[in-house]
């Protein structure tokens, strides 16, 4: 199971995607416990981040590495060095120099099922070709933004190079399409606490069962709303703080200097 991470905080937050650096680091115990008792199985929870929050690399990069773990960052190409509570350039350098990985999470963080054809070109090829040229890696992994993406997505992410794409059902069983793999991520809040955790990752019927009929729940009503209404809806439910605005992911965090 993939975990999926945002911003990392040092106290509680009303926010609902915050996490705390203690929340976080009994996570990463559970996880490094479970993969010496199960020879690895656990060992095989990849731990993400999305959208390049400064705290990933004050306080998540440090807590993984005292565990004997490295981290996937997927960065939002447009606000690297452009936003104070996102990280810069020289930070990501930093993060790839220690053994993390940077992948790519997008361009402006706009839902791609919405983009027009050469906005969607844009929004995937140029963070690619940006991340690759600054930090000279190889860019080929995606975090859809919002979790959203269709099969016009998809054959983008394909024409641009990218060869794997992450959302946030972790239900769906991965599989490949149009030569991009589909792979979902549990998407973790603040009240995930460590003996949920440990009973989804030891796949847990019962937990599994109830996590994944809320997911269901949750897409139906998405779909019945739409986008823009559900939005509106999950701003007032989870915390958020800043504006109600249309293409705000509903999984990254309030901005701190708002």
């Amino acid at each position: 199971m993939i975990l999926a991470y945002h911003e990392i905080v040092l106290g509680a937050d009303s926010y609902r995607y915050a996490v705390t650096c203690s929340a976080l680091d009994e996570h990463l115990a559970l996880i490094t416990d479970l993969a010496a008792k199960h020879c690895g199985r656990a060992g095989a929870s990849r731990v993400t981040f999305d959208d390049g929050h400064l705290s990933n690399h004050r306080f998540a990069a440090p807590l993984l590495e005292n565990r004997g773990l490295r981290g996937t960052f997927f960065v939002i190409g447009s606000y690297i060095g452009n936003n104070p509570n996102y990280m810069t350039w020289e930070e990501l350098r930093e993060l790839v120099s220690r053994g993390h990985e940077v992948q790519s999470h997008g361009w402006s963080h706009i839902r791609l099922t919405e983009c027009t054809g050469v906005q969607l070109e844009d929004e995937l090829g140029r963070s690619k070709k940006t991340l690759e040229d600054k930090l000279g890696i190889p860019v080929d992994s995606l975090s859809a933004a919002h979790g959203r993406w269709n099969d016009r997505v998809l054959e983008s992410c394909a024409v641009s190079g990218y060869k794997q794409l992450f959302h946030s059902n972790p239900w769906a069983e991965p599989c490949e399409r149009t030569g991009v793999r589909l792979t979902g991520r549990l998407v973790m809040d603040r009240w995930m606490n460590a003996t949920k955790l440990r009973r989804l990752l030891e796949q847990k019927r019962s937990t599994i069962f109830l996590a994944g009929l809320r997911h269901q729940l949750k897409d139906k009503l998405k779909n019945t709303l739409g986008d823009s209404l559900y939005h509106e809806l999950w701003c007032r439910l989870s915390g958020w703080k800043g504006p109600i605005a249309v293409g705000r992911d509903e999984h990254s965090s309030p901005p701190r200097n708002a």
